[in-house]
């Protein structure tokens, strides 16, 4: 049986070999996500989408709590995510038309 021994850049086999990624096994390929590129609208969507899977999971959780200020906890943390949220919307908006200002200067 030949064993591999695996690196971030993909796999060497017991005689040497490079394995690129691309032909690595699953099972070698790091369990890791890519580093997100330098986008910070890509990063405020992903974020904001984290958030309102917060927001869900506490809407659910207010209708599951019986203590009042638990609940109260809950609902409070409703309300500043979903203000926190329409902020990221408003600076993605406001950054989306100064990128459409800018570019529309140069034409």
């Amino acid at each position: 049986m030949m064993k591999i021994a695996t690196f971030e850049s993909g796999a060497v086999a017991e005689s040497g070999t490079v394995i690129s990624r691309s032909s690595t096994p699953q099972m070698f390929r790091p369990r890791y996500a890519p580093p997100m590129e330098n986008n910070p609208i890509r990063q405020m969507q992903q974020t904001k989408a984290h958030m309102r899977q917060i927001i869900d999971n506490l809407h659910e959780d207010v209708g599951n709590v019986t203590e009042a200020k638990a609940k109260g906890l809950f609902e409070t943390s409703v309300e500043v995510l979903t203000r926190l949220v329409k902020a990221f919307d408003d600076y993605e908006n406001k950054f989306k038309r100064r990128g459409e200002l800018n570019s529309s200067r140069r034409s």
